[in-house]
């Protein structure tokens, strides 16, 4: 007779379950009339917040250390993620279960390996995303985190591969909602929406997709841990995030809803509104963003300064191209060296890929001049900080049509890191620059008093 993993969890890892995690644990590991396990596949979706890394660590090791497979062989169960790091969260989480726990006297860890055994040859391991490396395993159960990051099937395949040599093997997903419909984790919901396949276990947690996203009620539907009697994802949090995510990124993330690959970045209301005249000082602290272009792109200068309230105050110089022309660099440091003698300017961020030889220049003449490479580590949290900034109208702009026209031709594009600014196909053609200049420059003005140091700190080569 096979061990209770809502007991099992609940006395050795020592966890708190509600009843919603009991009630998914009793229906994951039924079994037949027969005594099988009734299903070979499991796909747990939850929004972030809902204990999906502690439900995956405590899955694993209760397979480790409860079960017993009927062809007499030690388990080998594998804990695997889209990226390395996600896998080792859940490992490290399991390990503490275990050293805190009654029997951590019985478990060896290798946590430099992410690994783990015990006696009688029953092992853990932790694996990489890299399918073509993983077939020759043969495990019991894999427990697959964050099935949304997976970049194909190969690690998918290989590891299903490898089960079918065992009589009751059971692969476990949990996962938070996708933008990918071209992806192993939208296959796997079509799949279970289907139900089709009775060896298959599905359940989504998520929000109707006619329900208002902004309102409490709904993240009540679509989070358990909220929903529960004894809640432990406090409302607060989420009306945290609701202030500084991007409306597709806070469906995804808290809702549990799929999200498109591209979104618009801003409606032309929540623009317009924050179109009041900046108020730009001399004495004021001052940061310019520059995105520059040749001959395709435009090339603007935006200058930047954020008042004692937290308001930014923006002004833009914007060079477009003309057919057959490419714009003058020269211009566009002459109207750098302009600002540094007007205001003072704590430092010039810009993109090396066509200002390299002018930054040195400027830099030599003695304006500060910082890389800002336009990577997703840089532009994420950028995104996310001026789209805070305008959604709660604390940027004054100027309302200059052609920055407007920028702004409005912005869209964004999801990244294993999250939402940034990119051209989408609808927008493709029309230039968005400005913004990107924007983004640059109020990320860096909205960090601490000692600005340059911080910089230098995350961003400097």
């Amino acid at each position: 007779m096979r061990v209770d993993p809502v007991a099992f969890i609940e006395k050795v890892f020592r966890l708190d379950l509600r009843e919603f995690q009991r009630d998914w644990l009793r229906e994951a590991f039924s079994e037949t009339d027969d005594g099988r396990r009734k299903y070979t596949r499991a796909l747990l979706g939850l929004p972030r917040g809902n204990g999906k890394s502690h439900l995956a660590a405590a899955v694993a090791g209760y397979m480790l250390l409860a079960d017993r497979p009927r062809d007499g062989r030690p388990p080998q169960i594998l804990i695997t993620a889209g990226a390395w790091n996600q896998a080792m969260i859940t490992f490290k989480r399991l390990r503490e279960f275990i050293e805190l726990g009654p029997l951590a006297e019985l478990v060896t860890l290798l946590s430099g390996r992410g690994a783990m055994r015990i006696k009688g040859g029953a092992e853990l391991i932790v694996v990489s995303a890299t399918g073509k490396l993983q077939h020759g395993l043969e495990p019991t159960c894999v427990v697959f985190d964050e099935v949304w990051n997976q970049p194909n099937r190969e690690l998918f395949e290989a590891l299903t591969g490898g089960m079918v040599k065992r009589p009751e093997p059971l692969m476990v997903m949990i996962s938070t909602a996708g933008y990918d419909q071209d992806s192993l984790l939208w296959e796997q919901c079509k799949l279970g929406e289907a139900g089709d396949d009775p060896r298959f276990f599905y359940r989504w947690w998520s929000a109707p997709e006619d329900a208002p996203y902004d309102d409490p009620e709904t993240w009540r539907l679509a989070n358990p841990a909220l929903a529960d009697a004894n809640p432990f994802l406090a409302t607060s949090g989420l009306f945290d995030s609701l202030r500084v995510m991007h409306e597709a990124e806070f469906c995804r993330w808290h809702l549990n809803r799929w999200t498109a690959a591209e979104d618009s970045w801003i409606n032309p209301e929540v623009w317009d509104a924050c179109a009041a005249a900046p108020e730009l000082r001399e004495d004021w602290d001052t940061v310019l963003g520059v995105d520059a272009s040749i001959r395709h792109d435009s090339t603007v200068v935006a200058t930047v300064q954020r008042d004692a309230d937290g308001v930014f105050h923006a002004e833009f110089k914007v060079w477009t191209p003309m057919p057959g022309r490419e714009i003058n660099l020269a211009l566009v440091m002459q109207h750098i060296r302009d600002q540094a003698a007007k205001y003072r300017v704590c430092g010039v961020a810009y993109d090396p890929q066509y200002l390299h030889h002018a930054a040195q220049t400027l830099d030599d003449e003695g304006i500060r001049m910082v890389e800002w490479r336009q990577d997703n580590s840089r532009m994420v949290p950028a995104t996310r900080t001026l789209h805070e900034a305008v959604s709660h109208g604390r940027l004054r702009h100027g309302g200059d049509p052609v920055v407007r026209s920028h702004a409005l031709a912005a869209g964004v594009k999801e990244t294993e890191r999250g939402l940034r600014l990119k051209k989408t196909e609808v927008t493709r053609g029309r230039h968005m620059d400005a913004v990107v200049a924007l983004a640059m420059a109020v990320d860096w003005a909205s960090r601490t008093a000692d600005r340059r140091s911080v910089y230098e700190e995350r961003f400097a080569a």
